[in-house]
């Protein structure tokens, strides 16, 4: 990295790099079953903490590396395994996470930097993610942190990175899936409010009617009689 910059190279401050980590297929499981179980869980753990990686990555979901769940639904279904084995059965190698190689998964997501520490501190988080991902089965994934899943091995640079970059957080999987029940809930609310003022303006626009319509069948000396009806 030192021979690159002194030579005038560059890569964080680009459009056109970007960071790209290879993990062998065979290093996840001796079949392709196995193979496919651990990436299942290592999309639900990178779908979960997609903010998180997102600042550690210096970049967001882009035409080059998209997340597997657009918008809320990586709230909504980050612990659903059968959304994500839908999901990603029709993606293009253009993904945070590309599983279209032949013999490597690949880690698209973070932005190009000729840092060694930050390279280093990369190398160490994709270790840790697909180590939990092999290690853990699915439901031992639930309630698990951003924190906890950076303390699961020792590492000399992704610690100072975080600090660094100010990514601390005790969100858990579970804790996500109540968040997005609570903006489901402020949206509903948002929803019945404007529900109830259109009310309100159909409301007038009916008493008014019949206001008028009351007017001139009086001036015709015309009696109307009304019958379990509220306006």
């Amino acid at each position: 990295t030192r021979f690159l910059t002194s030579h005038g190279y560059r890569s964080h401050d680009t459009s056109t790099c970007g960071l790209h980590v290879h993990v062998n297929k065979s290093y996840l499981g001796e079949t392709e079953e196995k193979q496919d179980e651990v990436i299942d869980k290592i999309y639900l753990i990178m779908e979960n903490f997609r903010r998180e990686l997102i600042k550690f990555a210096r970049r967001g979901s882009n035409s080059y590396s998209r997340f597997l769940l657009e918008g809320e639904d990586n709230i909504k279904e980050n612990l659903s395994i059968p959304s994500i084995k839908d999901k990603k059965n029709n993606h293009d190698r253009y993904m945070a996470l590309n599983i279209t190689n032949n013999a490597t998964i690949e880690f698209r997501l973070f932005k190009g930097t000729l840092k060694y520490t930050t390279i280093m501190a990369t190398l160490e988080l994709v270790d840790i993610i697909v180590s939990i991902a092999k290690d853990k089965k699915v439901n031992e994934l639930v309630g698990l942190s951003w924190n906890d899943m950076i303390d699961y091995k020792t590492t000399e640079f992704l610690k100072p990175y975080l600090q660094e970059r100010n990514l601390v957080s005790n969100k858990t999987i579970e804790e996500y899936s109540a968040e997005y029940i609570q903006l489901q809930i402020e949206k509903n609310r948002k929803r019945i409010e404007k529900i109830k003022e259109t009310n309100e303006e159909v409301k007038k626009e009916v008493n008014s009617f019949i206001d008028k319509t009351k007017a001139l069948t009086e001036a015709a000396g015309i009696k109307i009689y009304y019958s379990n009806f509220e306006p």
